[in-house]
């Protein structure tokens, strides 16, 4: 029981019975009644579980809410802001984890954590997905590419704009041909106006030229579009036709007519 517990952090009952599968599944639910007790395993939610390290009383034992997720939903693509807290980039603490898998949507709740599965979309390809390892068990992760592009897409579950550009921003590396190809796939025009603008800030970094902007530059929108929708106010990029958060400009803002419309429009 040791060596499977040192190697599955957090488990189904389920593997632990595919992994002692000479015994019955009741004499493999009578050892995990046994590490109950003694306090070697805490329990997470129905069936699955968490082993309590040594030394760690399990009351107050938290068992890491990403390898959680991972036992509830196997092979879960972690994306959104748990993508950058899995690349080490996030700016702020999230209570809530978001990834992807086959079949239905669904959310669960335990202490301060939320839990948000989505169905996995269309583009979530595996040229899309890296792999990062987590206390020793390696979690599916959206590619810094992906996860840029989907942030501009969905900033509600990055935590804001904000919260994107300044840890996109610490990213050591972005591949410009995937990330080309992956803008391809949505063919929306604010996503490639968003990324373009964010490469242009920085083209230094990320190793981009003029003639990979202005490729960028020719998909923008024909009318200007509010990066973050529910942006209070922000200042006019003319040159992508974007509308930028005033705390992520880090300018003074421009008089700008809010017109709703203009936001609702993808391109």
């Amino acid at each position: 029981m040791e060596e499977f517990f040192h190697h599955n952090p957090v488990f189904t009952l389920q593997a632990l019975q595919a992994h002692f599968g000479e015994l019955s599944p009741r004499a493999a639910y009578e050892r995990l009644r046994r590490a109950l007790a003694a306090g070697r395993v805490v329990t997470v939610f129905r069936r699955v579980f968490a082993t309590v390290p040594p030394g760690v009383d399990p009351a107050s034992f938290q068992p890491d809410p990403f390898l959680i997720l991972n036992a509830l939903r196997p092979g879960a693509v972690f994306c959104g802001h748990s993508a950058l807290d899995l690349y080490g980039v996030s700016n702020q603490i999230w209570h809530r984890l978001t990834g992807y898998s086959e079949g239905k949507a669904v959310t669960y709740k335990s202490g301060q954590a939320t839990y948000s599965n989505f169905k996995r979309p269309s583009w979530v390809t595996p040229d899309a997905v890296s792999t990062v390892d987590r206390f020793g068990v390696f979690l599916q992760v959206t590619t810094p590419e992906l996860t840029l592009i989907e942030g501009f897409r969905y900033p509600g579950r990055v935590g804001g704009i904000e919260e994107l550009v300044q840890s996109a921003d610490e990213f050591r590396y972005l591949d410009l041909t995937r990330l080309a190809q992956l803008l391809d796939r949505f063919n929306m025009r604010k996503l490639y106006s968003a990324v373009g603008w964010f490469l242009a800030r920085d083209p230094a970094k990320w190793r981009v030229d003029d003639d990979y902007l202005g490729r960028l530059n020719q998909r923008r929108p024909a009318s200007p579009l509010y990066l973050e929708s529910r942006a209070a106010e922000g200042a006019l990029d003319n040159k992508w036709n974007l509308i930028i958060p005033r705390e992520v400009m880090g300018q003074e803002v421009t008089d700008i007519d809010r017109r709703r419309q203009t936001s609702s429009v993808d391109g």
